[in-house]
Parts: structure tokens; sequence; C-alpha cells
């Protein structure tokens, strides 16, 4: 819905997409995993908490998203992610 805010974000730089964000949620992942096919890439975000408020409590790990790239859009993002990782590390110093 072109023009209206609260239904989509703006062309940013590199032609960014216009996205309708009417459906969209957010959720905080901690845990991600990733395995390939010859047709896709499968990355699994999710959670990983204690399970009780003891240090001794089991670690719980949830799955909260699952996401099939085509190996283009992977690489893709593979390209973004490096991008703004290196740019935090030169910022705030490389992550562990």
């Amino acid at each position: 819905m072109e023009g209206s805010g609260e239904h989509s974000q703006a062309a940013g730089a590199n032609d960014a997409p216009r996205w309708d964000v009417t459906g969209m949620g957010s959720a905080y992942c901690n845990l991600a995993t990733a395995t390939a096919t010859r047709d896709s890439v499968v990355i699994n975000l999710g959670l990983s908490q204690r399970a009780g408020e003891r240090a001794s409590a089991e670690w719980r790990s949830e799955l909260l998203h699952r996401v099939l790239l085509s190996p283009r859009t992977a690489k893709h993002l593979h390209r973004i992610l490096g991008t703004l990782l290196g740019e935090h590390e030169a910022q705030r110093g490389e992550q562990r």
C-alpha cells in the first residue's frame, strides 16, 4: 500500500523493496542453525533459555521460525549480513 507509512516501508538505497508489513510479526532469536539441499537453504531461528530459575536448570531451545531460501537469496543474505557484521565489529569489536 504505497504512501501509507503504517503499511509499507519506503524504499531506500540499493532499490530496497517496499514492504507490506500488515501481517508482520517480530521475535527475538538467540539461536540459529542452517542446512542446505540442492534447491534451498533452510535457516532455523529460535530461543535458547534455561527451563528454570536455578543456575543448574536445563537449557531449553524453542524453534520459533524456519525460513526456506533459494540459493540466490541465501547468497544475497550472506553478503548483507557480512557487511552489517563487519560494520558492527568495526565499532564494537569482534563477536565470538
